[in-house]
């Protein structure tokens, strides 16, 4: 499930008056809404990783919202700061253990189940392959 977030719901975790200044320079230097950007790439980051589990809505918005600071901080070019570095590596630790299955308590989503996502699906089989069991070709 994708989250939707805003603006405003970044403000949890900055201050006002940083991502105003954040977002101002990131204006300044020809990106009209570097905020909706920056949270639409963290939501598509996440989205690539919590795919086929269902990970609880406050998780995946935090994963977005830690992401998408730490994008906006990147992009200024200047030195991003350590809370956000450590963050970042928190989340992208977390996402590659959901991505992985080891996040124990985790259902599937509707487009995972346990034999596709181990690996052993069946649609490339011998038997749906095989020319001789479809008839086009005789020995």
């Amino acid at each position: 499930m994708a989250v939707s977030l805003g603006r405003q719901d970044l403000l949890s975790d900055i201050s006002d008056k940083d991502l105003t200044k954040i977002s101002e320079t990131l204006v300044n230097d020809g990106d009209p809404e570097p905020v909706n950007r920056a949270i639409s790439w963290a939501t598509a980051e996440v989205a690539k990783y919590v795919a086929g589990y269902v990970v609880p809505e406050e998780q995946e918005a935090g994963y977005v919202r830690g992401l998408a600071i730490w994008r906006l901080f990147m992009r200024l070019r200047d030195e991003v700061p350590a809370k956000w570095k450590e963050e970042k590596e928190r989340i992208y630790g977390e996402l590659r253990a959901i991505r992985d299955g080891k996040f124990t308590g985790l259902d599937l989503g509707e487009t995972g189940s346990a034999e596709t996502r181990s690996g052993r699906g069946r649609w490339g089989s011998w038997a749906r392959i095989n020319p001789h069991r479809l008839g086009r070709y005789t020995s």
